[in-house]
């Protein structure tokens, strides 16, 4: 690599660890209260909470009303992901409220700009002096609640800073952003609106975070998007006042592809975890609460009272972390459970200074962490054992069994899809998954795993031929059998599901909404042209396979010799003009991704681990240096979000 990308790569360092170093500066001698998507951000940074320990903070607390500080405690910081507004400014009154403090300082990772915006809901997010004003306001209610209005000789101090504390780096070149974790493209009806700024109310703070990371790198951005989301969030980002006046004196260039995950849910949900360890643990491993990345690992086996939990909880009695600061490439670099069991073990052995074994199994791996935690080793190889019974608990047991039968389910259903007659083929699936819907509970498969199976399947066929209708009556029909599973499994109280759907008429309301959103997710990808298709048909050398459409793209993106395949599915803002429906290559003055010497990747709606593997595998043979981010990790639960409607029902994810 070299020296100028050694630079952009250590930029990515140091732009998050400058920003929240900054913080640290301010928690000497105080409580602290942090959001759970900065802590999550100070989980991955900054060995969590223990810089601020180390610095002399007091204690670390949620940020939630429910909590105060005690009379001995004269200083608070408070550290939010979000603008102080609404529900996180009530929770900072009511605990200063409750609490003696002399000095608050709020550290919000929502420029002043935004706080402004969001008293003029119409104005646009500008780099004013003025609005600091808002900032202002802010530290003269936070000496109100601290009673300066009562006590006037009391001493009594505020402040207010901006932190742009958005990123948290997962591995190399890898990073997500916990603060936007649900920030996804919409299906169905409603996506039809195109003002994302009212559904995204986000939106701004997203565009403002980026251009925080573009003025530290020092750079101007070419920016390619693909997808309505992608496309919106790129247009303010091009018309955003500060940013414009940024990229004309920035030096370096960077190039961001922004992509939306609707455009590909069928990989998103794809619970075939064989080419990524890190998608097994994400399905199988329950999160760990408040975290988006992170997952719980039972550490009750390492233990002198090791008591099962009872079976029904739905955390571990002792959770460990799974992924944690540094270890995450353990997963991202093991294709799969045998080859995660191999490393670990290798690993152990060197650990314990034990004898290899011919054989390795998740048996004779966990005898081993046991007698290296029990001869010392728990405190001082911590992060190696988490590690290790992560890949076990994910190598067998009933979640890890209900990952491998859906995904053998969805493999023999895009076999059946994969046809010649694409209709007829689309019929037969649809026939077999209302079918699995009448037998789930025969066959023991859950409603939300036959949801993930319709979301696959409607994902996978896309466009290519009019499902509905091609498919109608059988559509009706699997409508009909999803109404009748809702009511029986809200009346049954199953999947911790609120009893909302009470009756017949209300069920069938519901499953209509659950298939307009599918119909909405096979429409996705309609006005794409090269990249509308994402199923290879079976012929008579190869079986129908299903080829991850990100991959694709960036692969197009980094290859410039590739340029003139490229369509106007990839489009690019052009500063200084309204921002419209522009192909990416009509000109020789339109940039290319190839062009930079550093690409941004970033996914709106959340990344799977074989899609990382597949892009730092691209990357290196492209010889180009790539930095990957998402809103968020997503594992086949997450894509169920996009077709539930949240009124009526929540899916315990």
């Amino acid at each position: 690599m070299s020296r100028k990308e050694d630079r952009w790569d250590s930029s990515l360092d140091h732009f998050i660890n400058f920003w929240w170093t900054e913080v640290v500066k301010k928690v000497k001698d105080a409580i602290v209260f942090i959001d759970n998507p900065a802590a999550e951000c100070l989980h991955w940074n900054m060995n969590g909470a223990q810089a601020f320990f180390v610095a002399g903070a007091l204690g670390v607390k949620e940020l939630t009303p429910l909590e105060t500080g005690t009379k001995e405690q004269q200083k608070a910081v408070f550290i939010t992901s979000e603008d102080v507004s609404g529900i996180t400014e009530m929770a900072i009154r009511d605990i200063i409220l409750g609490s003696r403090f002399e000095h608050c300082i709020v550290i919000t990772a929502a420029p002043a700009a935004i706080h402004a915006s969001i008293k003029s809901p119409e104005s646009l997010p500008t780099d004013d002096p003025n609005n600091l004003r808002a900032f202002v306001e802010l530290e003269n209610r936070l000496l109100r609640w601290m009673g300066n209005a009562y006590f006037p000789q009391q001493s009594y101090t505020s402040e207010v800073l901006y932190c742009p504390l958005f990123a948290a780096r997962l591995a190399e070149n890898v990073f997500i952003m916990p603060p936007f974790s649900e920030f996804m493209g919409e299906v169905g009806p409603q996506s039809q609106d195109k003002n994302f700024s009212s559904s995204h109310k986000n939106m701004d703070h997203l565009a403002a975070c980026l251009h925080s990371l573009m003025a530290f790198f020092g750079a101007r951005e070419d920016v390619f998007s693909i997808g309505e989301l992608s496309s919106a969030l790129a247009s303010k980002l091009d018309s955003l006042p500060a940013a414009r006046a940024r990229r004309k004196t920035a030096q370096n260039k960077v190039g961001i592809l922004l992509f939306d995950r609707v455009l590909d849910l069928a990989s998103g949900c794809n619970s075939d975890a064989s080419n990524c360890l890190l998608d097994r643990v994400l399905s199988v491993l329950s999160p760990f609460p408040g975290h988006t990345a992170e997952r719980c690992v039972d550490m009750s086996s390492l233990c002198l009272a090791n008591r099962k939990a009872p079976p029904d909880l739905p955390l571990p009695l002792v959770p460990g972390c799974a992924l944690q600061p540094g270890g995450i490439s353990t997963f991202l670099d093991s294709a799969s459970v045998k080859e995660g069991l191999l490393n670990v073990q290798r690993r152990v052995l060197e650990a314990s200074k034990g004898t290899p074994t011919i054989r390795v199994t998740a048996d004779s791996l966990a005898k081993r962490a046991k007698a290296l935690a029990l001869h010392g080793g728990l405190q001082q190889h911590a992060d190696l054992l988490q590690q290790c019974l992560a890949v076990i608990q994910c190598s067998g047991g009933s979640a890890s069994m209900s990952v491998e039968l859906v995904a053998g389910m969805q493999k023999v259903l895009v076999q059946n899809l994969g046809v010649e007659d694409g209709e007829k083929g689309f019929v037969e699936v649809l026939k077999q998954i209302t079918a699995l819907l009448k037998t789930r509970k025969e066959r023991d498969l859950k409603l939300d795993s036959v949801m993930l199976l319709l979301i696959h399947i409607f994902s996978v066929a896309g466009s290519e031929h009019n499902l509905v209708n091609s498919a109608s009556e059988e559509m009706e029909q699997a409508k009909a059998t999803l109404a009748e599973a809702l009511l029986e499994d809200c009346q049954a109280s199953e999947n911790n599901w609120p009893g909302t759907i009470k009756d017949e008429i209300q069920a069938s309301r519901v499953a209509s909404e659950i298939f307009k959103k599918l119909v909405g997710i096979a429409d996705a990808r309609k006005k794409l042209t090269k990249y509308r298709n994402i199923l290879t048909r079976q012929h008579s050398q190869q079986p129908a396979s299903v080829s991850a459409l990100l991959p694709t793209i960036v692969s197009d993106c980094l290859d410039k010799s590739r340029s003139a395949e490229l369509s106007n599915d990839i489009s690019c803002p052009i500063q200084g003009s309204s921002r419209g429906a522009l192909g990416l290559f009509l000109g020789s003055a339109k940039p290319h991704p190839a062009d930079n010497a550093l690409t941004i990747v970033l996914v709106l709606g959340g990344i799977t681990g074989s899609e990382i593997r597949s892009i730092q595998n691209i990357a290196k043979q492209n010889k180009k240096h790539v930095i990957i981010g998402s809103t968020k990790l997503i594992c086949p639960k997450d894509c169920l979000k996009y077709v539930y409607p949240s009124t009526h029902i929540t899916p315990a994810l």
